[in-house]
């Protein structure tokens, strides 16, 4: 009898991470999101129909063996990975990127004249180039397409959450004074008003997204004690409706720091594993939710020793196998350096999905 592990895991797009707010819940009735149901499982008799598509099929099919997530509202992989695929020497890791969208991903009509390159950045390991979308001219909020490679231009993963179908009126029927005027609309003592730009907003829907064109505000209050508070905000340019809201202070003092790590094989098992942080994890102590930086490393604030929970899911991930998240919980020394592994409450395959 052969035994099949089931292992389904959730990306949670980049959107998210603003909602996380980074230090704790956060009830101020002010904030708003666009995002109906940030938790969704994905669909795995959809995503089974999207791996058997040509695009995938084609691209196994040149690659050998790979793993994919689909991003369900483009139909575009949103985390592929797997055995190195060798790119050779195209100069920089930047061209070396291009050169794999334009030559090995064109099955998934990738719109590569709308990406600009938003960051390349050198780690111990790995080169992570990063690109987002600009449609006429306008910055397509919370798109991404990053490509992963080895020092010895090796591509081992990436990703496509851009979009190839946006439509939208791009000429705003609201003028920035009134889409200001929404902005501020029932925040209270307002001391400053910022931005104006016009962004496309890809508001998910059924398996394709709700494209609204969108002014980009910052409005910035004090509450009664003298307290700041930045709300991003995120307007509708032709009904004037508040889409998004999001405070960018959050308030607390470091002192006690965690790092959080798992044993993990990054290049899908073509590498010996290795220890790494697991970016963007998230805990809970006492009600309040934290979440890892990029590197898997918190610091907060709490008074006395406390129970931190941790799961693996993150702003961007969740992991499930049958439909059982990986969870644990250590004891959190205050003013202290605490290190926490996965190593013993996760198995290698759901730390590799995640990482």
């Amino acid at each position: 009898m052969r035994t099949c592990l089931t292992l389904v895991f959730l990306f949670l797009f980049s959107f998210s991470g603003f909602a996380g707010n980074h230090v704790h819940h956060n009830d101020d009735p002010l904030l708003k999101t666009f995002i109906e149901n940030n938790q969704r499982i994905p669909d795995e008799v959809y995503q089974a129909e999207l791996r058997n598509q040509p695009a995938w099929q084609n691209f196994m099919q040149n690659h050998g063996t790979w793993f994919v997530t689909f991003n369900e509202e483009n139909a575009k992989p949103h985390r592929a990975y797997g055995k190195p695929i060798a790119m050779g020497n195209n100069g920089n890791e930047v061209n070396t990127a291009i050169d794999f969208i334009n030559n090995h991903l064109k099955d998934f009509n990738v719109p590569v004249k709308e990406l600009q390159l938003m960051s390349s950045i050198e780690g111990t390991k790995y080169h992570f180039v990063h690109f987002n979308q600009y449609h006429k001219n306008l910055e397509v909020l919370f798109t991404r397409s990053t490509i992963k490679l080895t020092f010895n231009n090796e591509v081992v993963m990436y990703s496509l959450d851009v979009y190839d179908d946006i439509d939208v009126n791009i000429v705003p029927s609201l003028n920035l004074v009134a889409a200001q005027a929404s902005a501020s609309s029932g925040v209270a003592n307002v001391t400053a008003i910022e931005k104006g730009d016009l962004k496309i907003l890809p508001i998910p829907s059924y398996r394709s997204n709700d494209y609204r064109l969108v002014y980009e505000i910052m409005v910035k209050n004090e509450d009664a004690h003298g307290i700041p508070a930045h709300y991003y905000t995120l307007v509708d340019a032709h009904t004037g409706d508040v889409l998004y809201r999001h405070n960018e202070v959050a308030h607390c003092s470091g002192g006690t720091d965690i790092t959080c790590s798992g044993t993990v094989l990054e290049d899908g098992f073509f590498n010996p594993a290795s220890v790494q942080g697991l970016p963007y994890l998230k805990m809970v102590e006492n009600g309040n939710t934290h979440f890892a930086d990029d590197a898997g490393d918190f610091n907060i604030s709490i008074t006395g020793n406390v129970n931190g929970n941790f799961t693996l899911e993150g702003m961007y991930c969740e992991v499930f196998t049958s439909n059982v998240m990986p969870s644990m919980s250590q004891t959190i020394m205050n003013g202290q350096q605490n290190n926490v592994s996965f190593d013993n409450d996760a198995t290698d395959r759901e730390l590799n999905a995640y990482r």
